[in-house]
Parts: C-alpha cells; sequence; structure tokens
C-alpha cells in the first residue's frame, strides 16, 4: 500500500524493525559484557587494596601488642581474634578471611631465634594481586614466601623479579609473610 503524502513515498516496512531491534539488543549485551568484566575487575582491585590496608594495620596492632612479650610463642588465630588484632569484618566465626575471602593464618614462626618473628598468610591472590601485595608489603616484611616459594629472603633489601613472577602465576596465591617487632 503506498501513500503519497507531498512527493513523500511511505511503504510498509517490512523487517525493518525486527532488524533494528535486533541490533540494539545485540550493542547492549556486548556493552553489558563490557561492563560486567570491569566491574569485576574493579571489585578485585578494590579487595586487594582493603585487604593490603587492613594487613598493615594488623601487622602494626600486632607488633604493638607484643612489644614487650619475649616472643610471639603462642599466636594463632584465636589470639588473633580475642586480642582484636584483625578486623572485625575478618572474622567469620573462628575462621579468619580476607576481603578476597581468601583466609588468613597466625603463627609464631622463628627468623633469627625461637618465636622471634610472627607469620602472616593469606590465600586467594590472583596474579597481579600477587606481586602487588608483595610489593607493597616488601618494606614491611622481613621474609615473604610464595606458594612455598621465597620471594624475599630474610632480611633482604631487594627482591628478585624473576622468582616473583614466577612464584605469582596461579589464579589463587598463597603469600605468607614473616614479621619481626620492629
Amino acid at each position: 500500500m503506498n501513500i503519497k503524502m507531498k512527493g513523500i513515498s511511505r511503504k510498509k516496512s517490512k523487517g525493518f524493525l525486527e532488524i533494528s531491534t535486533g541490533a540494539v539488543l545485540l550493542v547492549v549485551g556486548l556493552l553489558s559484557i563490557v561492563g560486567l568484566g570491569i566491574a569485576s575487575e574493579m571489585r578485585e582491585s578494590g579487595a586487594a587494596s582493603a585487604t593490603l590496608t587492613k594487613t598493615i594495620s594488623t601487622v602494626d596492632k600486632t607488633r604493638k601488642k607484643y612489644n614487650r612479650a619475649p616472643s610471639f610463642n603462642g599466636l594463632n588465630n584465636a589470639q588473633a581474634i580475642v586480642g582484636k588484632l584483625i578486623p572485625l569484618d575478618w572474622v567469620v566465626g573462628t575462621a579468619i578471611l580476607n576481603d578476597s575471602d581468601g583466609v588468613i593464618t597466625f603463627s609464631a614462626e622463628d627468623c633469627l631465634g625461637t618465636d622471634d618473628c610472627f607469620g602472616f598468610a593469606q590465600t586467594r591472590f590472583s596474579e597481579t594481586g600477587c606481586s602487588d601485595y608483595v610489593n607493597n608489603m616488601f618494606d614491611t616484611s622481613w621474609e615473604i614466601e610464595v606458594d612455598g616459594a621465597k620471594v624475599k629472603a630474610a632480611g633482604a633489601g631487594t627482591i628478585a623479579v624473576a622468582t616473583l613472577n614466577a612464584a605469582c602465576t596461579g589464579a589463587s596465591n598463597t603469600v605468607k609473610t614473616y614479621h619481626r617487632r620492629s
């Protein structure tokens, strides 16, 4: 059916609406996928940043609490919870979980003597998060291990980047930092 109005011809559209609607839905779908990826990356980055900030605070609190103690003997998760060494939002019953839901474990460790250090192990670091965390914790830590591989030797002032890169390759890494009183 043709309708003529002042030189303009209007014809019945055949399928144009369905094609344009499909194209719009495709674009919206693609933008949603990209948006979810960016949101996931931002959430991971935010969780890693929060974990780092809370870890540094926890290390400082633990050092102050044990400053005059002869050793870190007896330090474990139960003592960390009772002593309020960790943020309350990390306490889940008797477990301690970081902002990425990684398990945290406190322990007394031997660095230069018996129980003269404490260990602070955390799980669930992504490859990038692992490397960033190790580099940010470097100055405050006596020694650092990633999945059992030593990436910072006891008291060292430098880090072996190749060793760090090789250690932080998993999708979920465990990082253990060792800390002395000062």
